[in-house]
């Protein structure tokens, strides 16, 4: 609703400049002197249709990358609105591997989320008893949890700050 409201206008507005375009483009061709001293109505019509031709864009054209980023798009759910396929067998293909990839994809994510959170516990854990290893070689009484570890390292940086 939020993005039809936002987009919806502009729409709008883009296709009645578009074809405000083209008008412009028909109307100078009928309009020039070639054509009033008879050209030919092939010649007419052929350079009308070139008023709506566009040039075309190298990402709207199925290829091995725009395939690849299509299949992407398709399992993660992002889209990739330049391309879709066009024939029955394509899009029941589509449909069918959207069903398969995407949970395929969520678990994977989710597999990867739960390694970089065990990752980081080890990480944080491994520094916090590096920490308090090194400052068991300065300190006057062993240091025998992480807390007081990190209490004496922030006061060692303040010391080290004030310098």
């Amino acid at each position: 609703m939020v993005f039809n409201k936002l987009e919806g206008d502009a729409m709008i507005n883009a296709r009645k400049e578009e074809l405000h375009s083209y008008n412009e483009c028909v109307v100078k061709i009928l309009q020039q002197e070639t054509y009033i001293h008879g050209h030919s109505p092939n010649r007419t019509a052929v350079d009308i249709v070139h008023c709506w031709y566009k040039e075309p864009d190298e990402r709207s054209k199925w290829s091995y990358v725009t395939a690849t980023l299509y299949g992407f798009g398709i399992v993660t759910t992002l889209g990739y609105n330049r391309i879709a396929p066009i024939t029955i067998p394509g899009r029941l293909f589509c449909v069918f591997y959207g069903l398969c990839g995407i949970p395929i994809t969520m678990i994977i994510i989710a597999n990867f989320g739960q390694y970089l959170n065990q990752f980081a516990g080890t990480t944080r854990r491994n520094v916090g008893i590096t920490s308090l290893l090194q400052l068991n070689k300065f300190s006057s009484k062993p240091i025998k949890n992480v807390e007081d570890a990190q209490k004496l390292q922030l006061l060692v940086m303040i010391c080290q700050n004030l310098r």
